[in-house]
């Protein structure tokens, strides 16, 4: 009883929120940011970075716009452009996040960012076709891009994000995944970087980090992501749903969508409420557990758990990138599941166990020694 009452309490204070609270959460610095641009932090021609880089950049023919956050650049998709040079490239050789906000109504494509000379970076499609992609070298078989995903030359706000994960790349787009693939190995060998190139909108923020950020690793319901489940969450929902304040991080935007049904309303809140008062669990609605045993040899078990109806693609690949084989591609029920695993015909060395379903991806090492 007294915990349904703290759950009425809770949902009658609501109404108290006023327009004096409304924030804005932008991109952040921490130990993973290698470059944050925020585009309004200028001192001249320069646009300063926010991270402890201090990798600074320089406009060339950018026009100040309004964006999400304060004022954002303009780029003309001909001639304008930032450019600049990674001071701190310690992330070249291993996983990396690549997230923008971007507003275009162009059909002609360009560059959202990009390293010199190796081709890395972020890209609005062209010819009309206007989807979302990420690029990983020049080469081939190293472009993440999805014929059929979200377009996103619309004339909204998006937030863009690509990750790369040993040799798999997952896109996002406004905190949902887009398109996953897996891709040769390259490392990202250029410090110099340029943004806008190409490419004719807005661009307000752009951060990149020595890390795979992942949404699906963030607590279901956890808003503020310090590990708990509390009334400021529930708190956070409301204000969000009610458009009173403005969310970048596409992790909180996993975080906050509770049911998965790609909205965040006053349902979600009321899911929380009802988990914070133990009258539900929450829980996050795929896990991918360490193959058993590991290293391994011939053989070995692969276990993943699911807490609702799904499709589910369970594959496994090579450092190479190159599918080795699918175990699993098919709807499966709630529950926890274990697959085995045989190499017999496969040499000895490291491989990736990949698991899919409509909401997330998750990826394991295995070593198989012969």
């Amino acid at each position: 009883m007294k915990r349904m009452l703290a759950v009425m309490f809770m949902l009658m204070s609501f109404s108290m929120i006023s327009i004096s609270q409304i924030q804005a959460i932008e991109f952040v610095d921490d130990l993973n940011t290698v470059l944050l641009l925020h585009m309004n932090e200028t001192k001249g021609d320069t646009v300063m970075d926010a991270s402890r880089n201090f990798s600074n950049c320089t406009q060339n023919r950018t026009n100040v716009v309004s964006g999400v956050f304060g004022n954002a650049k303009s780029f003309n998709g001909f001639n304008s452009s930032l450019n600049g040079k990674l001071n701190n490239a310690s992330f070249i050789y291993g996983d990396y996040t690549l997230e923008a906000w971007i507003k275009t109504t162009s059909t002609q494509g360009g560059r959202i960012f990009t390293t010199g000379g190796d081709g890395v970076g972020l890209y609005v499609a062209g010819n009309g076709y206007g989807f979302f992609d990420m690029g990983i070298n020049n080469g081939p078989g190293t472009s993440a891009s999805n014929w059929n995903g979200k377009k996103v030359n619309d004339g909204q706000w998006h937030h863009v994000v690509g990750v790369k994960s040993a040799n798999i790349v997952t896109l996002y787009v406004d905190g949902k995944i887009d398109f996953v693939k897996s891709v040769l190995q390259s490392p990202l060998y250029s410090q110099s970087y340029t943004i806008g190139a190409g490419f004719d909108g807005v661009i307000d923020e752009i951060r990149i980090s020595n890390c795979a950020r992942y949404p699906h690793k963030r607590l279901l319901g956890d808003a503020d992501g310090n590990g708990f489940l509390q009334a400021r969450d529930v708190s956070l929902i409301m204000q969000y749903a009610c458009g009173l304040i403005t969310i970048t991080d596409f992790t909180t935007l996993w975080a906050m969508d509770i049911s998965k049904n790609g909205t965040i309303s006053a349902y979600d809140a009321s899911l929380l409420l009802k988990a914070i008062a133990g009258l539900i669990e929450l829980s996050n609605t795929t896990q991918l557990n360490q193959n058993y045993p590991n290293p391994f040899n011939p053989s070995t078990n692969i276990t993943f758990s699911i807490k609702k109806l799904t499709n589910v693609k369970l594959d496994v690949y090579n450092m190479l990138g190159q599918l080795v084989k699918s175990l699993v591609d098919e709807e499966k029920m709630p529950g926890t599941y274990s697959i085995k695993f045989d190499a017999n015909n496969l040499p000895s060395g490291t491989y990736m166990s990949c698991l899919k379903t409509n909401e997330s991806f998750e990826t394991k090492r295995m070593i198989l020694v012969k």
